[in-house]
């Protein structure tokens, strides 16, 4: 292996490593949302047995109750938008047009969303004269009028994949 294979290889591990923290930290941040949640429902619970089995009858146990009851559903509530906001969408890419003249520089960058950043784009086969890079940049020119439609497809960084159609319009 040459020395310059060895740095990439090197490189890449290095992302890896980088994802697999990046992964672990978001694991523990649902992890956390979750038994907040499971804690403030048990003391939800708790509170409403309590109120019940005091009777309720407008004593101050109730109110105490009652406000209790008002917090936790608040942490409740908070909890399930920071968990709803930490859980990861599925990879998708949209359906996407390029509109070019005959012969004209094609310069147009494609779009993903959800999964896991970064992406990597890749397509089996691309209307002649147009090139994708991994980025998602589409480039080239094309020297016939026409509609051509491809399939790109998209791997985020678990390795997740998901397939979106490139419509170019050649005028």
């Amino acid at each position: 292996m040459s020395r310059h294979e060895a740095e990439i290889l090197e490189d890449i591990l290095f992302e890896l490593r980088e994802i697999r923290r990046e992964v672990a930290d978001e694991m523990s941040a649902l992890t956390d949302a979750v038994t907040a949640n499971t804690a403030a429902v048990a003391a939800n619970t708790a509170a409403v047995d309590a109120a019940v089995a005091a009777g309720i009858g407008g004593g101050s146990d109730d109110a105490a109750a009652a406000t209790q009851i008002a917090a936790n559903t608040s942490q409740i509530e908070a909890n399930t938008a920071a968990l709803a906001d930490a859980t990861p969408q599925p990879l998708s890419v949209p359906d996407q047009a390029i509109d070019a003249a005959v012969g004209a520089a094609v310069n147009s960058s494609l779009t993903a969303s959800g999964g896991t950043p970064p992406y990597t784009f890749t397509a089996a086969t691309l209307s002649s004269g147009l090139t994708l890079d991994t980025t998602g940049v589409v480039t080239g020119s094309v020297a016939t009028a026409g509609t051509y439609t491809d399939t790109v497809t998209v791997t985020d960084s678990t390795g997740a994949t998901a397939t979106g159609t490139v419509t170019t319009t050649i005028s």
